[in-house]
This record gives structure tokens, sequence and C-alpha cells, in this order.
């Protein structure tokens, strides 16, 4: 069905509604048929025997009835003087009669009084001497300009200006078939069925059989409408008050307002901060009713400004820029006082605040806690009893204490988790389950609970849907799987569109804890906690850290423990491990396991000359401590070049600083298994000088380019390659003997046996064959020396031993200089922010950290530095730190005063500097 509520006499529409309803014009006729004026046409054909003439004859004797002006009138008292006319005497007191209501001691009493002037009828009778006033006789309109008539509903299409048969009279009859107005300001569209009361500013009380209001205009008041039993209250000014809350919908001078507070207490609601407290006072009869203007029962002098206390306030309009909403506890040491319209009271505390701002921003914050979350098994209360019905919580019966004050009963007992002293800041975190519990099973449940006969509160334990909030979880199954199993959904149904609907025992939120540490937690068993000034990410599955460009950590100490393996990767790049003392790798710490370090070079190219970081070209595995020592201790020390399998073959080069440092061997023995020999040569200890002397130990025998002293024998024994023998070309010296299985032979004879001529001949060709061996030998060596150390090691500017390169050849950062700076670490515009606690601190909010002092990495000269380089660490100012703020005074911890700051708001924007000198570290 559909209807115009707004509108008296709209004809419904649709099903069972075919044309107008005929009952609104059966009585119309009817009434008309009744009515003397409308019958005056017929009444000698209905009045046959002359009836009506006759009984107008016998009433025309004196009447009573007197028609008079009021000229007195008293309010209260209801007396009144009537002056009569036409010479029915000058003036009488009068009353006025009640045709409406009953003036018994119980009931309703009209209680407005009769104006002066008002034109009277009044019936004047024997025995009574007062005048009874019957009623108001209307003035005739005479000037239309004085008269304001108003209207029960616009737009409703009735009254006399709308219907038709009424304007006919006006129309078609001469002098307006003599109709006299006697509307006195009464609406247009009034009608005969329908019964209101209205002022000459538009105020209007109606009631019809479809429609009631009371309003003050179209636009304020409380208009009841039949068809849907709609119901409308409006005020442009609109204000709603009980005892427990205060709702305010204003214009003030143009400021939209919009207000909403409600009381904890019934004291509060009354403005008092403690139960008890005296509000009013009496005041006499005589000055209530004569002198003073207050009621027997009012407020005291000087307390007018007294108002209700109200803890939650929520503003709309302009005060609430969108909206917001406030709580509020008592000011400190408010107990037994008022709460009172004065700004130089205490502040009231606020513990929390919400704001939706006309930009579309949100912010919100409260000085206790705040948790959002998403879990199962909520308790929801059911009301068993009504406030009125005494079999319930009742004060009669003395079974409940209201309000946890008045009556008899359980104490209301709320208050803190004790989260005790030692390291309560991770404590919270650890137990926020029974922090949950706390506050929806208990804090906001608490009435439900001790309103035991007004309320149902199930347990949660008896919740016949949802068994758990979180299902118990097998973090075992995570050894063999990547990730938890989805949870199986539990269902319930919606409603008819929705159906039976899925949900998931798994608990997630966020929880701003009270002392300033916050927990997010998901529904797999993971968190992150940021508490005690620390951040620990926790799952029992994997953490993954995915991102497109850097993963920068910065620490004192950066420590990383796995419980199995640790793989370090550079997917394309390099990988660098440095340590401003000591680096130490151990492995086999089990018994088993080894350390391989290995490089898949296929060059030998040593590239480091102007070249840092990533620039660098290297080969092969390099051990170099130029200050200090390479130490290989093992049980077996094992070197190889080439040979079979995949080692590509080699010389194994023992260099002592260019033959100025020594070789020293320290063993019981010394193997040497080789085939060609053992070549020894005196070498130079540059690159421009020549070897001075060879020797050689081989499989032929021993060539010795310079002098041989024993100390022992010498024995010389036939081999598989010659038949032993000694030849020295040189004088033989001995302080022993000298002895001899054979002869002893000399050319010179004397003692000796005496030789051939030829002996001496072959004596100085052997000689000569040796001294010829050995001039050869230092020649090859010579040779090789420069072949294969010189042109090899030494003069390649990229040779291991070429000495530039040794000086080149050291550790570097990514961190080349000049041009190149912050190239490799792509930090040439970097912009780092400062972390908030250190700019606490630099601002006063807090205290402590040290500054980061981070040594240099000599390179070729140059101080090199981990990520982001020594330009954005020690030289640009790479780090952006706030200058100030604006509306928060750090080191006071509150919010400034309100003043001009707030009113055209900019932040304090940022100042530059060195992250060597911003940023800090905790140890």
């Amino acid at each position: 069905m559909s209807v115009d509520s707004s509108h008296r006499g709209a004809v419904p529409t649709g099903p069972g509604f075919v044309g107008a309803d005929r009952r609104t014009n059966d009585l119309v006729e009817s009434a008309a048929l009744r009515d003397p004026l409308s019958t005056a046409a017929y009444a000698a054909l209905a009045d046959p025997y002359r009836s009506t003439a006759t009984q107008a004859a016998r009433d025309a004797q004196a009447s009573p009835l007197r028609v008079g002006l009021v000229v007195h009138a008293l309010p209260q008292v209801h007396w009144y003087k009537v002056q009569f006319a036409g010479g029915q005497g000058t003036a009488l007191p009068a009353c006025l009669l009640s045709g409406d209501a009953s003036l018994s001691p119980l009931g309703v009493r009209p209680s407005a009084p009769l104006a002066p002037n008002s034109r009277v009828l009044a019936c004047v009778l024997p025995g009574i001497p007062v005048a009874l006033i019957l009623g108001v006789i209307p003035p005739r309109l005479i000037d239309a300009q004085t008269n304001l008539p108003d209207w029960i509903v616009q737009g409703g299409n009735s009254g006399l200006r709308r219907e038709q048969g009424d304007l006919q009279l006006f129309k078609n009859l001469f002098q307006q078939g003599g109709v006299i107005d006697f509307s006195c300001g009464r609406p247009f569209d009034a009608t005969p069925f329908e019964w209101g009361r209205f002022s000459e500013t538009g105020l209007g009380l109606h009631l019809d059989s479809y429609a009631a209001f009371l309003r003050v205009n179209e636009a304020c008041g409380l208009f009841l409408s039949y068809w849907d039993g709609h119901a409308r209250l409006a005020g442009q000014q609109l204000l709603i008050e009980s005892g427990v809350h205060t709702e305010e919908a204003l214009c003030d001078e143009g400021e939209p307002r919009l207000y909403r507070g409600e009381a904890l207490y019934v004291h509060e609601a009354l403005g008092l901060y403690a139960a008890g407290t005296a509000i009013a006072q009496p005041f006499p009869p005589a000055a209530v009713q004569y002198t003073d203007p207050r009621g027997a029962l009012d407020l005291p002098e000087g307390s007018e400004d007294l108002e209700p206390f109200e803890r939650y306030r929520e503003y709309g309009g302009y005060l609430g820029q969108g909206r917001q909403r406030f709580v509020a506890l008592p000011p400190s040491g408010a107990s037994g006082g008022r709460y009172r319209k004065d700004a130089a009271s205490a502040p009231d505390i606020g513990v929390f605040h919400e704001l939706v701002a006309p930009d579309g921003s949100y912010s919100l914050r409260s000085a206790k806690s705040i948790f959002l979350g998403k879990r199962t098994l909520i308790s929801v209360p059911r009301t068993l009893k009504l406030p009125p019905d005494g079999t319930g919580d009742d004060a009669q019966a003395d079974n409940y204490k209201f309000a946890g004050l008045f009556g008899s009963g359980a104490d209301h007992k709320v208050g803190d988790l004790d989260a005790g002293s030692d390291a309560a800041s991770l404590l919270r975190p650890a137990a926020s389950a029974d922090f949950t519990a706390h506050a929806h099973n208990w804090k906001g449940h608490l009435p439900f609970h001790y309103h035991e006969k007004d309320y149902a509160l199930p347990e949660e334990s008896a919740d016949p849907t949802f068994s758990r909030a979180v299902e118990a979880l097998d973090y075992g199954g995570l050894a063999n799987n990547d990730l938890l199993p989805d949870p199986a959904p539990t269902t319930a149904q919606v409603d008819d569109r929705y159906g039976d609907v899925n949900y998931y025992l798994r608990e997630c939120g966020v929880r701003l804890l009270e002392d300033g540490g916050v927990e997010i937690s998901g529904g797999g068993g993971c968190r992150l906690v940021l508490a005690a000034g620390k951040i620990r990410i926790e799952a029992p599955g994997d953490i993954e850290l995915v991102c497109g460009r850097n993963l920068i950590s910065l620490a004192y100490d950066a420590i990383v423990r796995a419980k199995n393996s640790v793989d370090l990767s550079a997917g394309n790049g390099d990988l660098r491990l440095k340590a401003e003392n000591n680096m130490q790798l151990l492995a086999g710490n089990s018994g088993t396991g080894g350390v391989l370090i290995e490089s898949r070079a296929k060059e030998t190219v040593q590239s480091y000359q102007n070249a840092f970081g990533e620039d660098v070209v290297s080969s092969g595995v390099i051990l170099r401590a130029p200050s200090s020592q390479v130490a290989a201790l093992a049980q077996e020390v094992y070197l190889r070049t080439g040979g079979d399998g995949p080692l590509g073959s080699g010389d194994i080069i023992l260099d002592a600083g260019q033959g100025q440092n020594n070789v020293t061997l320290y063993s019981a023995a010394v193997n040497l298994y080789n085939n060609e020999g053992v070549y020894l040569w005196n070498a130079p200890t540059g690159t421009s000088s020549s070897v001075s002397m060879a020797h050689y130990l081989g499989p032929e025998g021993v060539l010795l380019g310079g002098g041989l002293v024993v100390s022992g024998s010498i024995e010389s024994v036939s081999g598989p390659n010659s038949e032993g023998g000694l030849l020295v070309d040189g004088s033989v010296g001995v302080t022993g003997s000298i002895g001899a299985a054979g002869s002893v032979a000399s050319s010179q004879g004397g003692y000796l046996g005496k030789v051939g001529d030829s002996f001496a001949t072959q004596l100085a060709q052997a000689a000569a064959s040796a001294a010829a061996s050995v001039a050869a030998l230092i020649k090859a060596g010579d040779t090789a020396y420069r072949t294969e150390l010189v042109a090899v090691l030494y003069t390649p500017d990229d040779a291991l031993g070429n000495t530039q390169l040794l000086e080149q050849l050291t550790f570097s950062f990514r961190d080349p200089p000049g041009d190149g700076a912050g190239a490799q670490y792509h930090t040439r515009a970097l912009q780092f922010a400062e972390p908030g606690w250190c700019r606490d601190v630099r601002l006063g909010a807090a205290s402590g950290g040290e500054s980061w002092d981070e040594p240099a990495v000599s390179c070729q000269g140059v101080d090199t530095y981990p990520w982001p380089g020594a330009s954005a660490w020690n030289d640009n100012e790479s780090c952006l730190q706030l200058e100030s703020l604006t509306l928060y005074d750090p080191e006071a911890g509150r919010d400034r005063d309100r003043g001009s700051t707030y009113e055209d708001v900019k932040l304090g924007g940022w100042t530059k500097t060195p992250l060597s000198q911003a940023l800090k570290t905790v140890f």
C-alpha cells in the first residue's frame, strides 16, 4: 500500500483499493440532511403540520441568554467581569463553563482563561450570583488583511478553497449567498471530521481519523499517520533528554551542531560525581508563589550551571568535523563535587577519542588499550525480565545491587589484570588471550552477569555451534609441508538469502596494549610483537622476506642462527663477509664435516687497480694477510695441482718475499718424489739480476756448484746408472786418514801409485765437463727464473706476484669513490627516514642510545663503507629528520595547548643530515 502520510484525506492506492472510500461521503450527506440551513428549502414539505413554527413561537419568551463583553479577567481563579448590552444590566461577575473536561479533584482540566474584550454568550439564571459563560462569539471578519489563517496540512487538497461544492455559494449566488466570515484565523483546510487547536503563529494540535500531530510548524513537531503507522519527529532545533542521555540537533547561528551524551550512573546524569550528594534545596511556598522564579525544590543559588556528567560523548555536524566520539573520566579530585559549566573547573580526563575527518581520514586512540579482532564464540545476552517485572532483579526483593551502588546483592567487581613487575611488557602480549577474555567476557558482560534474573548470559562452553574459538592446530605437520592445512569450516544459517555460512575457528587481531606494546596475531600461530623496545616476528612455519629491491638490516650486532643449515647466496653478484676484528669459520663440530672453499674460475686474471666492489675482477682462491700470517693447521696438509681428474695442470710455487725471506721446512723427514731431480739455484733478490749458482740432485748424481764440506764420511757406491766414484776439481784435504780398498793414484807419483800421463787429462776433462754442467745449469735456472717467475708472476700487472697488484689486492665494499660513489649500492639519491626512537631521543621525548661508529675499510688508499657507502653515510645529507613536532610536545609528553597553531597547522618539515650523525645503537 502506498500513501503520502503527510497529506490528510489522501486516498490510498494499491491492492484492494479500486476507487475512493464512500464512507466519508456518506457521513457528509447524513450530516447535511440534519443541518437546518441545508434543509431550509424543503422545510414546508418536511413539516406539513407546522410544528416548527409552533415551537418557534413558544420560545419567543424572555431568554436567560445574554451577549456581553469580558471587561476584566483574573487568571488562575478564572473570574471574569462581563459587561452586558441592551439595557440588561451593567456588568456581572462570571465564570466559564467547562464543556470538554471534568473539574473534579481528579482528571485533566482546561488551563487557558478568556482574554479581555472577548464577546461571549452567557446565561443568567435566577438564584445564581454569577453569569455562566457558555462560549465566545466569533467576531465577523470585516477586513481580510487582519485575518491570518493557517493550514492544517499544506497541500492537503481539502477545505473551503479546494472543495468545489463549498465554493458554489460564492461563485453562483448573489452577494456570495449571504455567507458571513466567522473564520477568526482558523485554518483554511479545516473539515467537519477533525479536532484541533491552532495559534496565530502556526502552533497546532490536530486529530482526525487518519492523522494526528502536535507541531510548531511543518519542520518542528510530532506527526503521526494512520497509513503504515508512520511517525515523524522533527525540529530544526531538536533536544531529546532522558534520565541517562541527551541528544541535541541544533543549528547555532548557521553552524550545525549534533551531540549525544550518555551517563554511566544516575547521579552522574544529575551532574554529581558521587551518589548521595545533595543536589537541590527546598524553597518557601510564599517565595515560590509570589516572589522567586524557582520551584519548591530547586538548585541552590549559584548552582544553576549544573549539567549532566556524560562519560560517552558523540559529536556530529560542524563540531564533529565528520564525526567524533569521546569517553571521559571525572576530573582528578572531583569525588563528591558537581559537574558545572565552568571553564575554570578541572578538565575531564579523556580516555578515548575517535575521529572521522571530512577528508575521509580516520583516527582512533585510547588511553587504555585497543583490540580489533576476529573470532568465534561471542556470548550474546538475552532479556528474561523487563524492568517493571517484580519477579526479576528487583529493589523490593533486594536481590540485586543496581549499578553496583544501590541495594543488596553481589558487588560488581572489575579492574585491571595484574601483569606483575617482572618483564610485564613482554608478559602482556604473551598472555593476550587472557586480556581478550577479560575484556569481552567480563568487562563488557559484567552487568548482564550480575543481572541473574533479568538476563541470560550463556557461557562460551555452552555454545552449540562453535565448540571452540580457535581450533587445536598441529604445527608438527609443517615439518613435511610448506603450509598448514586449510581450516575446516563450521556452518551457521544467517537467513534465507545467505543460507548456511562458513565460519572458521581461527582467531586473528591487532591489539594495542596499555603499556604501548602492539601485538598482531594471525590464525596460524603467527605473531608480530612490538614491546619493550623490541620487535619479535614469530611463525611456526616460514618467515618470508620478499622484496624487489634491497633487503637491508642495520644493527649493533647481527645474529643469524639456524637449527639446521644456513645458506647465503648471491645469484648474480658478489658475496662479502667483513669483520673488523676476527672472522672464525668452524665446521665438523659434530666430528664429521669439512670446510670447502671453491672457485670455478676459468682464468687467472687479477684486476684490482682502481676497482672497487663489483668492479673487481679476480680468479682462483687467494689467502691474503699482508701484515700477519696465513697458517694451515691440520692433522695432514695436502697441496695438489693437475693430475688425473678435474684439476688443471700447473705448478706449486712458494715465493718468500721475492727471494728476500726464507722457506722453512721442519719435519722428521722431508720426502721428495720427483721424476727429473731437484734443482737448487741461488736466485737473485730482484727482477734485474741473474742466477749466480746452481745445484742438482738427480738420478744421475749430485751436482754442486760450490764447495762441499763434510763432517762425516764420503761414500760412493755403484748405482743403477753409474759405477760410483768421486771427482773433485780442486784439492781434497782431510784431517784424518784416506782409506781405499783399491789404489790411490797420483799423476805425480810420490808416496802414491803413479798413473799414466792420460789420467791427468782425463781428470781435467771430467772436471771441465762438470764445470760446464754447472754453468749450463746456472743458465737454465736463470732462464727459468726469467720466464717462470719474473715474466709470469712479477712483471704482468695482473700477476699475483706483482708488487703493485699486491698493494691493490685487498677487500673492498661496493663503494667506489668519485663519480661511481653510490652507484653499486644504488644510493646516490638515498632518502632514509630517521627511526622513530632515534627521533624521540633527539627531541627529548626519550633517552639512550649511542652513536653508530662504523670503521672504514681502506682499499687502495680509499676508505670504503658497507651499505649505503661512504658518501651516503658520511657526506651526503641522506637522513631525513623531522625538524620539530608542531602539535605534540615531546619533552612534556602531551599535546601542546590549543591556539592559533591548530587553526593553520603545518608540520615541522624535514632537516637533512648524514646517516653517520643520525643513527644510533643500543647496547
